[in-house]
């Protein structure tokens, strides 16, 4: 689980990202969770790499109370790699991915 902010023309909140990979993820909430279809900016704080993860465009596609999914649509090819990068060191080391980030 990594923090990631989440922002959207009517939703904003912060989350934990479960089940991340390069084409989606599920997110965690205490608040309200975003309607199916909605575009999102996502900003996924890795606690292994250097810099944030930016994902331009993500589409919610299904939700239920406190988590929802989404697909990754758009990221830069910079922002790419930084994903990748993260999804490899999970690879290596995958308690990384399960330790308990701040609690909301």
């Amino acid at each position: 689980m990594i923090p990631v902010l989440i922002f959207g023309d009517l939703f904003h909140a912060k989350g934990h990202t479960l089940n991340l990979s390069k084409a989606g993820c599920e997110i965690a909430v205490t608040a309200d969770v975003p309607e199916k279809g909605q575009q999102l900016h996502l900003l996924l704080q890795a606690p292994t790499i250097d810099t944030q993860i930016k994902i331009q465009l993500a589409i919610v596609r299904w939700c239920q109370r406190g988590l929802f999914g989404v697909e990754f649509v758009r990221i830069s090819s910079t922002y790419q790699k930084n994903l990748h990068q993260y999804l490899y060191l999970l690879d290596l080391c995958p308690a990384q991915g399960t330790a308990e980030g701040p609690q909301l």
